[in-house]
């Protein structure tokens, strides 16, 4: 098990920032919340997280450019490295190669079900996870 099991969540929407919060409350995972890309680097600098799930267009800073910034900071700090989940709505080929290519580790795509966000989450905290939720969808139009 990581000696970390803190997630960031990073969404400038509170709806999306509450069902993921949720959802990591239910599974007794502990998370923290950022609003945008320039608040994840910050709560990054202060804390270390075991993953970080992040949206990739909200004001301020993006999540690409968050994403950059924290893999910038890693080598120059020498600081281990924080998996990055992009969480978005956008094009999944688009989305995925812009993502993979900021240096984040994976994506998905919105709206998610639970087993799919799950199945890439609880490997991330050193869990196991069996897909007992692959049916339920996330029916926000936030999300």
């Amino acid at each position: 098990m990581k000696e970390s099991q803190r997630f960031l969540i990073v969404d400038d929407d509170i709806m999306v920032r509450s069902v993921l919060q949720a959802l990591f409350d239910h599974h007794g995972l502990e998370c923290t919340t950022a609003v945008n890309g320039r608040h994840a680097v910050e709560k990054w600098e202060k804390e270390d997280f075991c993953a970080i799930l992040m949206d990739l267009d909200m004001p301020v800073m993006d999540g690409l450019c968050a994403c950059r910034e924290i893999r910038q900071q890693e080598r120059k700090k020498e600081r281990n490295h924080t998996p990055i989940i992009a969480v978005s709505a956008r094009d999944m080929k688009r989305g995925k190669a812009e993502s993979l290519e900021a240096g984040m580790n994976d994506f998905v795509l919105k709206p998610f079900t639970m087993d799919e966000l799950c199945s890439i989450v609880f490997p991330l905290a050193g869990l196991e996870y069996s897909n007992m939720m692959a049916s339920q969808k996330v029916r926000s139009t936030a999300l």
